[in-house]
This record gives C-alpha cells, sequence and structure tokens, in this order.
C-alpha cells in the first residue's frame, strides 16, 4: 500500500531534474498500480507530452481531464500547441480557461493557441487560391487553343477538276457562258426538223 505515491514522488524528483525518462518510467509504474487514478494519468501524460510523444499523452490527459483535472486540459492544450495542432490546442486550452480563468499562463498559451490557428487558416486560404489559379490558367489555356481560328482549308484542283468548276459557278459571267454551252449541245443532240426546199418543177 502505498508504492504508487512513492512511485509517484520519484517521479517528480526525476522530473525535477531534468530527467523525463526516468520521470516517465516512475510515473508509468504508479499508473499502472492505480489506472483509474486521474492523478497519475495526469503525471504521465504530462511527463509524455513534455517528452514530445503527444499521442501517448493525449489519451492520459483527457482521461485526467474528465476526471476534474484542469490542469490536464491546459497541458494537453499546451503539448498540442507545442506539436503545432492549432485546433486541439485552442480547444483544451479553451476548455482550461473556462476552468481557470484568472490563469495567466492558461491565457497567454490560449492567445497563442488562436494566433497559430489564425496563421494557419491564412495559410491554408492562400494555397486554395493558389490552387484555384493553377486551376483556372489551365482551363485558360485549354480555352485559348479551343478558340483559336481553324485554317480553311483551300480545295486543291482534283484531276477532274471539280473545284474549278465550283469556283466558275460562283462567276455569273462562266454561268451565262455554261449556259449557253448546254443549249447548244442539247440543239446538237436533238435534230430539230427542217422544212424542205420547194423545188419548182420547170414545166
Amino acid at each position: 500500500p502505498g508504492g504508487e505515491r512513492r512511485l509517484a514522488r520519484s517521479g517528480m524528483a526525476r522530473w525535477k531534474k531534468g530527467d523525463l525518462a526516468g520521470s516517465a518510467e516512475a510515473f508509468g509504474a504508479a499508473a499502472s498500480l492505480d489506472p483509474e487514478n486521474p492523478v497519475r494519468l495526469y503525471d504521465l501524460g504530462t511527463v509524455l507530452g513534455a517528452a514530445g510523444q503527444l499521442e501517448q499523452a493525449a489519451p492520459l490527459l483527457q482521461k485526467a481531464a474528465r476526471g476534474g483535472l484542469p490542469r490536464a486540459a491546459y497541458n494537453l492544450g499546451t503539448s498540442a500547441l507545442r506539436s503545432g495542432d492549432a485546433e486541439g490546442a485552442v480547444r483544451w486550452l479553451r476548455t482550461a480557461l473556462l476552468q481557470m480563468p484568472d490563469d495567466p499562463d492558461v491565457k497567454r498559451n490560449y492567445e497563442l493557441a488562436l494566433r497559430l490557428q489564425q496563421e494557419q487558416q491564412q495559410e491554408d486560404r492562400q494555397q486554395q487560391d493558389r490552387d484555384r489559379q493553377e486551376e483556372g490558367d489551365g482551363n485558360e489555356q485549354q480555352q485559348t487553343r479551343g478558340n483559336r481560328p481553324q485554317p480553311t482549308p483551300t480545295p486543291t484542283p482534283d484531276q477532274d477538276g471539280q473545284p474549278r468548276q465550283q469556283a466558275r459557278r460562283a462567276d455569273p459571267l462562266y454561268g451565262a457562258l455554261e449556259r449557253a454551252e448546254q443549249q447548244a449541245r442539247e440543239a446538237m443532240r436533238t435534230p430539230v426538223p427542217q422544212e424542205r426546199a420547194r423545188v419548182e418543177r420547170d414545166w
């Protein structure tokens, strides 16, 4: 009995000396002996967060915060702030600020978290603007290529002379000549009955 308290005192002594690994070992042993005690979870989560092991520290500090320890929310928010997680830092430091509104450390870190969140949101908007601009430039280039005047093919005279005939039909003079030529051909094909010359008999 009381073994977790001795381990907790050992962990605190090592913490003050800057021995984070030894402190985490001692606090971990204390928490294993009393896993439902929010104080033991708070101690272990705090030293893990200070060592940069936020993934391991977060669930311990969250459970300690739900257990009624306001400093757990503060330490969790501070660890998130240190790791660059602005949203997590704002969320947990806001919780800590509601529980400890007069604590200057909580206020300062909460302000820092808000500033970091604004900077990250601004960077995200700038990146979105750049992405949209690049996408717009790509669409504009495609539209420009699509709107370029397409070359109109010039008809090349075939061996049967069809393009030249089309050009001639567009000219009124050639049209009149073709009609006259057509009429002459029709006249040559269709014989016109001639009246026989009347020969007067010389009686």
